[in-house]
């Protein structure tokens, strides 16, 4: 695994608070609590990341020509700390950032230049600190919460006050994180005692899940949750199962549907951390065994915990053991962290001691998995195949009720 820590990136005096890379890897955005949005170009990161046995004056050399052709656009719009920035999942033309003033702010660009200025296209107000964000996966609506019970689902795109803001009311603490479906279906909410389940049709709460959750004095108030690039798995932090520190990923039908059993029995258990796991992300590039016959898919979920651990690990329902550890990676706790959608094998993470690091996942990394080649099509050919499976069940049925008719 190759790290590396742009200098450039790094402030002394500020606390990384949150980062983004967009759907076309891009832009990364990171925000700080000083109220500073920055964006920079990916580019330049990736070329660095590219030679890894280039001696270290080489490296040096070529460090110092890529910081002079380096731009970024500081976006100074909120007047308190920046709690998390969002770009959208479908083109990344928007993002969305929340601040502790209960700012929220929408910015847009029609341009994939980095000198091309980012305006704000939409603002809401919420009374308290903003913690988590989570667009759909049309990108039309974002979901919110922060530092009280209630969650936001926003429209920035229409002007119709009833559509513009809904308020999703239940909880009885405040919320730590939010995630929308990646199939849109539902959206995910996290206090710290339980998680809540809303359907999106019309926002009603059809499942809480609270047996996952032992009293910690470790638990963290902002937190992170994910799901896999195909709907089916979900990961959920800030989990403590027999006194020890973990994170459970749910399969799908566990997460819609009620169960009078016990909901651990369903979960896929990820021990070995020795702090409170605050933090996961799954990789939105999905793998599958080599020479594997049934060419079964895979996802890759990376934890992390406020001890600083970063942990990667291949999801395949057998021998949960980390294929890659890295302890203390920062001085502080690590704030945010994402996948660069484009590659599926660069990761960053931030931290408040100011820094951001970048992971570049090998193959030696992933051991016998491998990338699946041409994802995009096979997920369109996926979804072809839904569709007619959809429309030969619905000219059924309507074949059916004719004959019952006459």
């Amino acid at each position: 695994m190759i790290i590396y820590s742009p200098n450039y990136f790094n402030k002394q005096n500020a606390k990384l608070l949150s980062l983004d890379i967009n759907i076309n890897g891009i832009f990364i955005a990171i925000s700080f609590d000083t109220g500073i949005i920055e964006i920079w170009e990916m580019d330049p990161i990736k070329k660095i990341m590219k030679h890894p046995k280039k001696s270290n004056q080489e490296k040096n050399n070529e460090k110092n020509k890529e910081k002079k052709k380096e731009k970024n656009l500081s976006l100074m719009k909120h007047s308190g700390s920046v709690q998390c920035v969002r770009f959208s999942p479908k083109t990344g033309r928007y993002l969305a950032s929340s601040s502790e003033d209960g700012e929220i702010r929408i910015w847009s660009t029609n341009s994939e230049l980095i000198k091309e200025k980012w305006t704000i296209r939409s603002t809401f107000q919420r009374k308290n600190d903003v913690w988590s964000i989570s667009w759909s996966p049309d990108e039309n609506r974002f979901v919110v919460c922060g530092m009280d019970p209630n969650i936001l689902v926003c429209n920035p795109f229409t002007e119709k006050e009833n559509e513009r803001e809904i308020i999703l009311q239940g909880h009885e603490t405040i919320v730590n994180t939010v995630l929308w479906d990646p199939k849109g279906s539902f959206i995910l909410s996290q206090d710290l005692s339980c998680v809540r389940v809303w359907e999106t049709k019309n926002f009603s709460c059809i499942n809480i899940i609270s047996s996952i959750f032992e009293p910690s004095l470790e638990r963290t108030f902002s937190n992170r949750i994910s799901a896999s690039k195909d709907g089916k798995f979900f990961a959920i932090t800030n989990c403590v199962v027999n006194k020890r520190f973990t994170s459970l990923v749910f399969p799908r039908s566990t997460i819609t549907k009620k169960k009078k059993r016990g909901v651990i029995e369903d979960a896929d258990i990820f021990y070995g951390h020795k702090a409170m796991v605050d933090q996961a992300i799954f990789n939105p590039v999905m793998f599958q065994k080599k020479k594997n016959a049934i060419r079964s898919t895979v996802s890759c979920i990376a934890l992390a915990s406020i001890d600083s651990t970063i942990t990667f690990w291949m999801h395949s329902h057998q021998n949960h053991r980390p294929r890659a550890i890295i302890k203390q990676a920062f001085n502080q706790k690590i704030t945010d962290m994402c996948w660069c959608p484009s590659s599926g094998n660069l990761f960053a993470a931030c931290s408040t001691d100011g820094t951001v690091l970048f992971f570049k996942i090998q193959k030696e990394d992933l051991g016998d998995f491998t990338k699946i080649k041409n994802q995009k099509k096979r997920e369109k050919q996926n979804q072809n195949n839904q569709n007619k499976k959809s429309l030969k069940k619905s000219k059924k049925n309507t074949k059916s009720k004719t004959n019952q008719n006459n």
